[in-house]
């Protein structure tokens, strides 16, 4: 059986995914993402405005992957949060009788990154045999703080996920969630996240945003929600691309209130405070 091309299954993806192609915000597959094994493909995709300027309001929402078939056109969505790839893949394989010991490896080689690259890579991959691995490497390699790492994946939102899908669902945003769970200590080592955009502070009860959160250097945004903070570090004004604050049902103290009254005061920064006066 002839298997169709990357062309005829990109058609079919974008069939899929259902959104008008001529819509100025129109849905980009992302081809260095595109996972292509023997019997399938697997697209990412996002908006075309969102891909031009990174800008929040244009990202998708629930844009999961979609599988196509090579041998049928096939097509469905796969991934999220709650699932990892492989597992939804290997599913499906077994379900149409196509051979076992296909592989889904990341297509690109980092053996010559930076370990601690490496790791990241491993860990946003969503595919269970390369999460273990990463995990494995920094423990082998003692890489970061895996007691705070812990802490910081298992959040509670998610309490019956095995440690492999509390790591996919942290690392398919581009975001660090904390909540109850951490305790009143800001965690240490942020190291693994440093690529995160978004720290979000949902529930929490903490003596102090810390020096430590200038480990997150392309940070954008802080979400302060149903949270008591009572201070924040000074320093947080030296993250270059931080440019967006919420606050909504949380209480600040009085140091951290008077660093959330400068940024009011200034331009670089953008408070939407929810809170009722």
């Amino acid at each position: 059986m002839d298997k169709i091309s990357l062309a005829q299954a990109q058609s079919l993806a974008y069939a899929k995914i259902g959104i008008d192609l001529t819509h100025e915000n129109r849905p980009v597959i992302m081809d260095e993402l595109t996972l292509d094994f023997d019997w399938g493909f697997v697209f990412y995709y996002n908006g075309k405005k969102w891909m031009e300027t990174g800008h929040y309001e244009f990202g998708y929402i629930g844009n999961l992957p979609v599988l196509v078939d090579k041998f049928d056109g096939t097509t469905q969505h796969v991934g999220g949060i709650a699932n990892i790839l492989d597992s939804q893949l290997e599913a499906y394989r077994v379900s149409k009788g196509y051979p076992a010991g296909i592989k889904f490896p990341i297509g690109e080689d980092f053996s010559h990154w930076p370990l601690l690259d490496q790791v990241r890579e491993l860990l946003r991959s969503g595919q269970i045999a390369q999460i273990k691995r990463g995990v494995e490497m920094a423990r082998s390699n003692q890489l970061f703080d895996l007691e705070d790492f812990a802490k910081i994946i298992y959040n509670n939102a998610f309490p019956n996920w095995n440690f492999e899908e509390q790591i996919a669902a942290q690392f398919t945003h581009e975001s660090v969630i904390l909540n109850s769970g951490i305790g009143s200590r800001f965690p240490v080592d942020f190291k693994i996240f440093g690529a995160s955009k978004v720290l979000s502070l949902n529930g929490v009860q903490l003596d102090a945003i810390t020096d430590e959160v200038l480990q997150l250097p392309n940070l954008e945004r802080i979400q302060i929600w149903s949270s008591t903070v009572d201070q924040i570090t000074p320093k947080i004004n030296t993250l270059r691309h931080l440019n967006y604050v919420e606050i909504l049902d949380s209480h600040l103290g009085e140091q951290a209130e008077a660093i959330v009254s400068d940024w009011k005061r200034g331009a670089r920064v953008e408070v939407c405070d929810y809170r009722k006066s």
